[in-house]
């Protein structure tokens, strides 16, 4: 006898009915419940039956919720406080885990999850070993390139005080403001590192500075926000930069730094900005600054160290001439239709010969920011008689990761000894 194929829509046709049977046995005990009781009243009071009709179905219903809100009662009124719990994946030893109660044995995780939590477990470790190590030293361990931290972790340790959201213009922006990180236990004012924040001038805020660690060598590090190129084209950038100079400058004996020993640093759209605020000094090339304030002079500046940093926009290349790119935006318009505004926004430049040091920092295969940029900062100063010194590193890599270098951070150290530590102190005590 041939084997008959099984047909799923047999067996729904026999199953269905059960689904619904539920339902029927409800409807039909709360018509027959209401039918009784409306026969009962209907004969004591001579009444129609018809005001007596109701539908039971709801009773369920009422009984449930009257259920669960004595429950939800019951346990209110319990005492817990005597109660240990244990749960599943309970991280705590066996010897901790409450006794009478057996620790569940962890369920099978997806290859997803397995993922998910050894790179959680890495990372964690990562963070460990890096706020482990001694206070004063340079860490060497190396990041992989590939790694970028969404949240910065706040390295500068505990020999450090830190101020955040300090604006340096009245009534300015929300960007026009900075975080100050100084050396605690400084008797004497602290010579001062002024970060400028990467962001291709369109992003990027404050809080990524990743030299804060400076704090512990007795230096003090502040990070400056400023105005977008969303918000403000060139040279909204600069007059806000040399405005949170000019602030700190002012406010020295507040913040216990000191005035005639500032160097600038900054990244790819922050180095740029302060190979700018180096080379124009207080300069009214470019525009009216801001702030009355920024009145400053070029001899504040002991030092620049830009790392990966554009200096002549109209040599960046073709993919950054069009009228989308970073550079383009920054200046209001594409680089070859307005070739003089870029050129007055090119560090390269306004070069001159009482500019102060540079630390020129870039790699050689950098996929954003062509190296020949720096090589062109570093020739020009060198040309004008300008101390520069370029370090150029084998391999990929752009902005912080470069300072993630032993060997860098190493230099940098050396480049703010050479021109801030090695510098009397002229501030008043």
């Amino acid at each position: 006898m041939p084997h008959k194929p099984f047909d799923s829509r047999h067996l729904l046709a026999k199953i269905r009915p059960l689904f619904f049977m539920p339902y029927f046995i409800s409807r039909f005990i709360s018509r027959f419940i209401s039918r009784f009781i409306s026969a009962i009243i209907s004969t004591i009071y001579s009444k129609p039956r018809k005001i007596f009709l109701f539908d039971m179905r709801a009773v369920p219903w009422i009984v449930l919720v009257i259920a669960t809100s004595s429950a939800a009662l019951l346990a209110a009124e319990q005492d817990w406080s005597g109660v240990q719990i244990a749960w599943v994946d309970d991280p705590r030893a066996p010897s901790d885990v409450p006794g009478g109660i057996e620790q569940q044995p962890s369920r099978g995780l997806t290859r997803r999850a397995q993922r998910r939590s050894a790179s959680r477990r890495r990372n964690s470790r990562e963070e460990s070993e890096r706020l482990e190590e001694p206070t004063g030293t340079i860490s060497t361990r190396k990041l992989s390139p590939t790694f970028t931290r969404k949240t910065i972790v706040d390295t500068a340790g505990p020999s450090s005080l830190v101020h955040r959201n300090i604006s340096y213009i009245d009534n300015g922006d929300s960007r026009q403001r900075f975080d100050l990180y100084l050396p605690s236990g400084c008797e004497a004012p602290a010579p001062l590192v002024i970060w400028f924040h990467s962001g291709t001038w369109r992003s990027g805020d404050k809080s990524d500075c990743p030299i804060r660690w400076l704090a512990e060598d007795g230096f003090a590090v502040a990070s400056v926000g400023y105005r977008l190129s969303d918000t403000a084209v060139f040279p909204a950038q600069l007059d806000d930069c040399r405005a949170a100079l000019a602030y700190l400058s002012k406010n020295a004996d507040l913040w216990g730094i000191d005035p005639n020993r500032i160097c600038v640093a900054g990244s790819s759209a922050g180095g740029h900005l302060a190979a700018l605020l180096g080379v124009l000094g207080g300069s009214d090339d470019l525009a009216v600054v801001t702030s009355q304030d920024a009145e400053f002079k070029s001899s504040h500046i002991s030092g620049v160290c830009m790392v990966s940093a554009p200096s002549a926009l109209t040599q960046l290349g073709p993919k950054h001439d069009v009228a989308t790119s970073s550079a383009s935006l920054l200046v209001g318009g594409p680089l070859l239709e307005f070739r003089e505004a870029a050129q007055r926004a090119s560090p390269v430049t306004h070069v001159s010969s009482d500019d102060p040091p540079f630390l020129i920092v870039h790699a050689t295969n950098d996929p954003i920011m062509p190296v020949d940029q720096s090589r062109r900062m570093d020739a020009a100063l060198k040309a004008s008689g300008v101390e520069s010194t370029l370090i150029v590193l084998d391999g990929s890599g752009h902005d912080k990761v470069l300072l993630d270098n032993p060997t860098i951070r190493r230099s940098v150290l050396n480049f703010f000894n050479r021109n801030l530590l090695s510098r009397v102190s002229t501030a008043n005590p």
